[in-house]
């Protein structure tokens, strides 16, 4: 079974045991989305085994040094930034703002962060680059299954998305995320533009090339599916269940919960360390 926040929702209130109309559905959400960001997501990345890393490329502007970080970069940290020239992929070294030198222009070597942006250093002097940051990408907020719909035809002629029955309250004015209805559950395109909307079609103003058959549209930010590997759905769900038997002041079945919670990670500490078990990572040398 697909684990949609319909799911996520049925497996709180019977782990949780809570009773019938205590809590609003959207507040659970809310809850399990807490839980998600605060532990499960800071819990993967330690792995460092690039869960949620995504990539954008920006065209480097002659005289302009300065790129916004994407807006969806948790805790608008970095992964890696490089340079791309022609087929050639460069590393941009990181420096410290007291490092700045000059005021010319050139082939930028490096780069430093004032406030969320990318500073390229020397400025760039052509515009015949690429700008690539690496980033790991946040999570969208949990809705309700009834808040999205799924895709089940695909005009690619026309860009026209056949859907069940989406929200009435979607128009132009919003903007839209594609998101894979598989294990994974990732973003695969996101603050996307429509031209026309209704409950039953939406024409976007263009597609993923990944875009499949039963994948889920939402409105930016949002998903019915929580954005995990689907062997956590497990410890998303005692992590909820957890937050929530804390607020309502159950400490015994807070207990029982975050033993059970604590005894999850242990198991998925191991299954998460090593996603490629069978082949070791390249080290390179550089030559002073």
């Amino acid at each position: 079974m697909i684990f949609t926040t319909t799911r996520l929702l049925d497996q709180i209130k019977l782990k949780g045991a809570l009773a019938q109309g205590r809590f609003e559905d959207q507040e659970l959400l809310d809850i399990a989305y807490d839980s998600l960001m605060h532990d499960i997501v800071p819990f993967l990345i330690e792995k460092r085994e690039e869960y949620y890393v995504v990539s954008t490329t920006s065209s480097i502007t002659a005289s302009q040094s300065s790129y916004p970080m994407p807006r969806r970069a948790i805790g608008q940290t970095l992964r890696e930034v490089k340079l791309i020239r022609g087929t050639a992929v460069h590393d941009l070294k990181r420096m410290d703002v007291e490092e700045v030198r000059t005021t010319l222009s050139g082939t930028p070597e490096a780069f430093y962060v004032e406030n969320n942006e990318v500073v390229l250093y020397p400025t760039p002097s052509s515009t015949q680059d690429t700008l690539k940051m690496y980033y790991y990408i946040r999570p969208s907020n949990l809705v309700p299954t009834s808040e999205g719909a799924i895709i089940t035809a695909i005009d690619t002629a026309t860009n026209i998305l056949t859907i069940t029955a989406g929200p009435s309250s979607w128009t132009t004015s919003n903007t839209f995320d594609l998101v894979q209805g598989t294990s994974g559950f990732k973003i695969i395109g996101e603050d996307l533009t429509a031209s026309s909307v209704s409950t039953t079609s939406i024409t976007l103003t263009t597609l993923p090339s990944t875009l499949v058959v039963g994948d889920y549209i939402n409105l930016a930010d949002e998903t019915c599916f929580p954005y995990l590997p689907t062997e956590a759905h497990g410890l998303l769900v005692f992590s909820a269940v957890a937050e929530i038997l804390q607020s309502i002041g159950d400490m015994q079945g807070l207990q029982g919960a975050e033993a059970r919670v604590q005894k999850l990670k242990k198991g998925l500490t191991t299954l998460f360390a090593t996603r490629i078990s069978g082949a070791p990572k390249l080290i390179t040398y550089s030559l002073l």
